[in-house]
């Protein structure tokens, strides 16, 4: 008998971290959850450059294919939803425009505590999802500032979305707010708290055997009673950071 969750029975299969197709089976989950099929794509795409081009915000734009089938994936093929979508990505875009400048690329020239407060975790799981450990602990806001802390957390999941396989299946996040101190709660203001009222489900737990029920060991840190012994070797952050300088506002290709 497993001592597993049933959650998590349908995970055992490990999908590689990086990825250079999209298996039948999510191709087909892709059809039933997301409205997509080869014929639908292509209308869809087709309707939006119509639209974007009847905008004075966006018809001087020419937005890559690939974010389009982004946000088409996102709103389940709804035109009418990817296209406002859209809209407020360029007003952000230029309202906000500092989130989506990289970071100085000496930050990643040597080991760092503040390495170690974002990591994108492998193998992928059967379901495909893209695992995420986040450890608020570790940032020290002396070493790296809050403005550097959230451009790296927003790169490094824009540049994840690239990943055809994250936007059919979505993201897991492990939160674990060990060694959190005063200087790090006086940045949980009500703007970054409401964040998380774009999350789906949110478990809390009190002891760290409990996430075995949500995820598998594989996927896991050894420290939380998982198998991977070391955490940080996927570097995913440091290679977001450099392929966000090729990040324009009409967007850029997918991983595959």
């Amino acid at each position: 008998m497993s001592d597993q969750s049933p959650m998590i029975q349908d995970e055992e299969k490990d999908l590689p971290f990086y990825m250079t197709y999209i298996p039948e089976f999510f191709q087909k989950k892709c059809e039933l959850e997301l409205n997509e099929t080869p014929e639908r794509k292509e209308q869809c795409i087709q309707e939006l450059r119509v639209a974007l081009k009847d905008d004075k915000l966006r018809k001087d734009l020419c937005f890559h294919e690939d974010l389009l089938i982004q946000y088409l994936r996102h709103s389940k093929y709804n035109t009418k939803k990817a296209l406002k979508q859209l809209h407020n990505l360029i007003v952000f875009r230029k309202k906000e425009s500092k989130y989506f400048e990289t970071i100085p690329d000496e930050y990643f020239t040597k080991k760092k505590p503040n390495d170690e407060v974002y990591s994108v975790l492998f193998p992928k799981k059967a379901r495909g999802s893209q695992w995420v450990l986040f450890q608020a602990g570790k940032w020290d806001p002396n070493e790296l500032k809050f403005e550097d802390f959230k451009k790296i957390i927003f790169i490094t999941c824009m540049q994840i979305l690239r990943d055809p396989m994250t936007q059919i299946n979505g993201f897991k996040f492990i939160h674990d707010f060990a060694g959190t101190r005063f200087e790090h709660l006086k940045y949980c203001t009500p703007e970054s708290v409401y964040l998380l009222y774009y999350i789906s489900f949110v478990f809390f737990h009190s002891d760290m055997r409990e996430l075995l029920n949500y995820f598998p060991k594989s996927v896991l840190p050894e420290q939380y009673g998982g198998e991977i012994l070391d955490i940080y070797e996927t570097n995913f952050s440091q290679r977001a950071n450099k392929e966000q300088k090729k990040n324009t506002i009409e967007g850029q290709p997918n991983f595959f």
